[in-house]
């Protein structure tokens, strides 16, 4: 999940029984996150930093969730095309 903030998204992702991966460029988001996730008492792979950088691998996901993640179209195509 890109853009996944506070990490609301992937705690319901993860409790629903989905294997989660998302990604912010804020520490900050990652660490609340992660305690949402131990409250929660679910597990999220949380990475910082931006797409290019974080080494995901191609096919790796069946599903991207972009939920309110104001990127521009062209970020947007990247990210689907970089996530295949």
């Amino acid at each position: 999940m890109p853009a996944e903030g506070e990490g609301r998204n992937a705690i319901f992702a993860a409790k629903s029984g989905w294997s989660v991966s998302a990604f912010d460029i804020s520490d900050e988001g990652k660490n609340k996150a992660n305690r949402l996730a131990k409250a929660n008492n679910v597990t999220i792979d949380y990475r910082v930093g931006l797409l290019e950088s974080l080494n995901y691998n191609d096919e790796q996901f069946d599903v991207i969730g972009l939920i309110y993640a104001h990127f521009p179209a062209d970020l947007k195509s990247f990210i689907s095309q970089n996530s295949k």
